[in-house]
């Protein structure tokens, strides 16, 4: 089940995911900066779009060789555009404690079960525009672009 979504916190990711991906701020910078917020979802944007993009070993910008490539740069801005949109995440939950067995059976299958697993439990999604639900989700904000509303828009 969902859980109400937290227009603040959703603001504040996205920003702090902008200024990550054109290099403004470090890792670092970008993890300090992540809300606290009672939308448990948030956490699975975070986890399966957001931290894949940098090395939690040292401290680093998203410029140079780090930079990101043009499919990240769009997968970012499609996930700030979902932050900003007021959707509802839709998939379901895959973090947590009830992950354990299927990191377990991912590990002794060679990673086989885990994308058995992810393809299962995403079926009715769209996985090209995650974290959107559907293609029209993806569409519908689309039109709406936050980031280029005019004053008289918003």
């Amino acid at each position: 089940m969902n859980t109400a979504i937290d227009v603040d916190a959703r603001r504040d990711l996205a920003e702090a995911a902008r200024h990550l991906a054109t290099g403004r701020i470090t890792n670092r910078d970008f993890e300090s900066r992540l809300p606290t917020s009672s939308e448990r979802e948030l956490h699975e944007i975070i986890f399966y779009g957001l931290w894949p993009l940098y090395d939690d070993f040292l401290t680093h910008r998203l410029t140079g060789r780090r930079a990101l490539t043009t499919e990240g740069r769009a997968f970012v801005a499609r996930i700030i555009l979902f932050l900003r949109s007021g959707e509802p995440y839709r998939f379901p939950r895959s973090t947590g404690l009830g992950q354990i067995p299927v990191l377990l059976l991912s590990i002794l299958s060679f990673g086989w079960f885990g994308r058995f697993w992810r393809r299962y439990r995403w079926r009715y999604g769209d996985q090209e525009t995650w974290p959107f639900f559907s293609r029209g989700d993806y569409d519908r904000a689309l039109r709406h672009p936050v980031y280029f509303r005019t004053r008289k828009d918003a």
